[in-house]
């Protein structure tokens, strides 16, 4: 799956056009998640990893600076992943 592609498909799960399920789907048809791997599991996988290290205020994910305290994106996939506060 190209960069393009990845990104088309986080931005129809930010806009609310695509669910979570169907974004892990389509990231396992695209070979970025094991086939294998029921999201239930994915999930928890994410929930036990230790919170990136990141420059204060911003990461990077798929080439895109996300900034959790001033953009909805990156508000939204931190909560998705589990290391802020809903």
């Amino acid at each position: 799956m190209s960069a393009a592609g990845t990104q088309a498909l986080v931005t129809a799960w930010q806009s609310g056009a695509s669910s979570r399920d169907t974004l892990l789907h389509t990231f396992r048809i695209g070979e970025i998640l094991p086939s294998a791997r029921p999201n239930e599991q994915e999930m928890e996988l994410i929930r036990k990893e230790p919170a990136p290290i990141v420059p204060v205020g911003a990461m990077r994910w798929g080439g895109a600076l996300v900034s959790p305290s001033g953009n909805r994106f990156g508000r939204r996939f931190l909560q998705w992943l589990g290391l802020t506060p809903s």
